[in-house]
């Protein structure tokens, strides 16, 4: 309760002494701002800001001192205030509303889906427009390290002048090392006068550039290492930051690391599903090829019967017997299955690569000179590097991917389109997730070459797109959906990747990724096959070492109608008795792999052991062995693969007997 009031206090409230003696202190004081006053009586002095209310119920602003004091031998509070001047008054409500508005923002983009969503460049365009709002400065910009940490890139910048955002600036942070010792030291680095500021003038250039005389630069950290700055920039006039302001710039920064985890926690769970489905898909190739290896050699030992008896039954037939179109038409049909086995295994990785240097232009020439004409009103554009771009493949493998790709755009140009382009380049991958288009073997960073083939067809429906590479899936119905499983099979055998997409503008785009290697290296290659001589073959029989008794029986009748006499064995275990007990005997060995008891390489070594310049023919419906290649391509022996025709028997074999 009032007790006594100065003519002042009467002159400011507007009541007289009187009517002020008795009045409540509530009835005055409507309580500061920031809480409520102190109304005992304090030990010393308080001094603080509140609202008054005067005689009409008008409030103001007054600055208040609480003294204790005595009054008639009695405790009292002796309080002075003043009136605070409206300029000061407008100054602290600017102040409070900037630190609302400080608040505001960082409750905004803590709740904002962009900064949770996973892609940073989302959310530092969000951050830069909230933040320079909130600190009222011209320019707001997020900045992120190089992995090597010698570049600082911006990620957005957003000018408050114009409203726009531009991204790409990119900075030398080698050349700034005062400036990212004083950025790690603290919460922030407050330039006032950045050009001449020691700790920022290192990018004096870019400030000037840019008009930039203030800055507040915050560092993006991640678990405890400076990864990136959230910059602050005031063009044209000198700006003093108030500790509050380089507060906020910190909470600023500190979202930023947040979204910055959450994008790095999207580019994991990524990686992890892209992973998954790569194990999956590793895992049915794997099973896949087990299947069609035992397929392969099984198969293709029943095709060696029919293909090698019609082949013989033709040559021993009449030249005019009806017969003989038949005959022709197994011969045929039982290539055809063969193919088909090829296909499945080349699909499944399985398909035997002989690697040589291949470069890709010259590649690409041969294979369009080598292809049938597209349909009459199409055209084929070829783009060749201007360097040679160089890979280890093998080429009749890489043929065939060319060969399916063109086929299937060629038909596409058929029904709806005039051109088909061709062309190969190099590219540098980076460590970062594969896009979904991309499938086969995981690429690592490197340098890969890459083969195009684009149409301007109707291009494929997301469904057609989505099954392209499954076996036996086809949109037409004349064909068998295996030409662009076998790409991907023989392009994953090589250590590549291939993507299918739609060409922007209509049609179809395939990409096969191939690691690229460089020139000059030197690869073993596929056995080229040469001119037969036509001397008569050296005295001695033939040994055919084969456990398939229908297989051993036709390559029997085949040498035996050509002339040579023949000796046979089960398996490896009687084909090494034969040439140690008939040695000399023994003019040459046609040896198949996969035998029970010992099997073909097993036979040849211990064959090599008793003759050592034996001449050998290995062969196989299905043989993975990587030691058969190297055999091969070494010399040491030669490779026939069933199923084969009287007449590719005899000749490799008169090739191999006259070498």
């Amino acid at each position: 309760m009032v007790i006594a009031a100065s003519d002042a206090a009467s002159a400011s409230l507007g009541w007289s002494g009187a009517e002020l003696v008795g009045m409540s202190l509530e009835a005055i004081d409507l309580g500061p701002v920031g809480g409520a006053p102190p109304l005992d009586p304090p030990r010393g002095s308080v001094r603080f800001e509140t609202r008054y209310r005067d005689h009409v119920g008008a409030a103001f602003p007054v600055d208040v001192t609480v003294t204790g004091t005595r009054y008639d031998s009695a405790p009292a509070m002796l309080v002075l205030f003043r009136p605070i001047p409206a300029e000061r008054e407008a100054k602290r409500l600017r102040v409070i509303s900037a630190g609302t508005r400080r608040r505001k923002a960082v409750l905004e983009l803590a709740k904002h889906e962009a900064m949770q969503g996973g892609d940073f460049v989302a959310a530092a365009t969000t951050l830069t427009e909230i933040t320079a709002e909130a600190m009222d400065v011209d320019r707001a910009s997020v900045w992120l390290l190089s992995e090597d940490r010698a570049r600082l890139r911006c990620v957005d910048t957003f000018d408050r002048q114009t409203g726009e955002h531009s991204v790409g600036d990119e900075l030398a942070a080698v050349d700034a090392p005062r400036y990212f010792e004083a950025v790690a030291s603290g919460r922030a680095l407050d330039a006032a006068d950045a050009v001449n500021d020691l700790r920022s003038c290192e990018f004096r250039e870019y400030l000037a550039r840019r008009g930039i005389v203030s800055l507040l630069d915050a560092p993006i950290r991640v678990a405890g290492e400076v990864v990136g700055v959230v910059c602050h920039e005031q063009v044209g006039s000198l700006r003093m930051w108030k500790a509050e302001e380089i507060d906020f710039a910190g909470e600023i920064a500190d979202q930023a690391a947040l979204a910055l985890l959450a994008a790095e926690r999207r580019r994991s769970e990524a990686a992890h599903r892209a992973l998954e489905v790569e194990v999956q898909r590793a895992r049915h190739f794997e099973s896949l090829g087990a299947l069609a290896g035992g397929l392969a050699h099984d198969f293709n030992n029943l095709l060696m019967t029919v293909s090698g008896s019609a082949s013989l039954a033709l040559q021993q037939s009449d030249p005019e017997s009806p017969l003989r179109r038949h005959l022709v038409r197994i011969e045929d049909a039982a290539a055809r299955a063969a193919e088909l086995t090829s296909q499945i295994l080349a699909y499944a990785g399985k398909g035997r690569l002989f690697a040589e240097p291949i470069e890709l232009g010259a590649f690409l020439s041969d294979a369009i000179g080598r292809r049938a004409a597209l349909p009459a009103r199409g055209r084929m554009r070829c783009e060749q590097p201007e360097t040679p771009i160089m890979v280890s493949g093998d080429r009749e493998q890489l043929e065939r991917v060319f060969d399916a790709l063109v086929a299937n755009a060629s038909e596409a140009i058929a029904e709806d389109g005039e051109e088909v382009w061709a062309r190969v380049r190099l590219i540098e991958l980076e460590s970062e997730p594969a896009p979904p288009e991309r499938v086969g073997a995981s690429l690592v960073p490197g340098t890969y070459a890459v083969l195009e083939i684009c149409d301007d067809g109707c291009g494929l429906a997301p469904t057609a797109r989505a099954r392209a590479y499954d076996p036996f899936f086809t949109t037409k119905p004349s064909h068998r959906g295996l030409g662009l499983a076998a790409a991907l099979g023989i392009t994953r055998a090589h250590g590549g990747a291939m993507e299918l997409r739609p060409r922007p503008g209509g049609g179809t785009m395939v990409r096969v990724y191939l690691p690229a290697i460089e020139a000059g290296r030197r690869l073993g290659g596929r056995p080229r096959a040469e001119a037969v001589a036509s001397a008569d073959h050296r005295e001695g029989a033939i040994l055919v070492v084969d456990d398939e008794s229908s297989v051993r029986e036709v390559a029997v009748a085949i040498l035996e109608d050509a002339g040579y006499p023949v000796l046979q064995a089960r398996d490896g275990v009687e084909g090494v008795e034969v040439i140690r007990e008939r040695g000399d005997e023994v003019a040459a060995v046609l040896l198949d792999l996969s035998m029970p008891r010992l099997d073909g390489l097993g036979a040849l070594r211990e064959m090599r052991e008793l003759r050592p310049e034996l001449p050998v023919l290995l062969q196989s419906g299905f043989h993975e062995d990587d030691t058969v290649t190297e055999i091969v391509v070494s010399g040491q022996a030669e490779f026939l693969e069933k199923p084969y025709g009287a007449a590719v028997l005899v000749t490799r074999l008169r090739k191999l007997l006259d070498s």
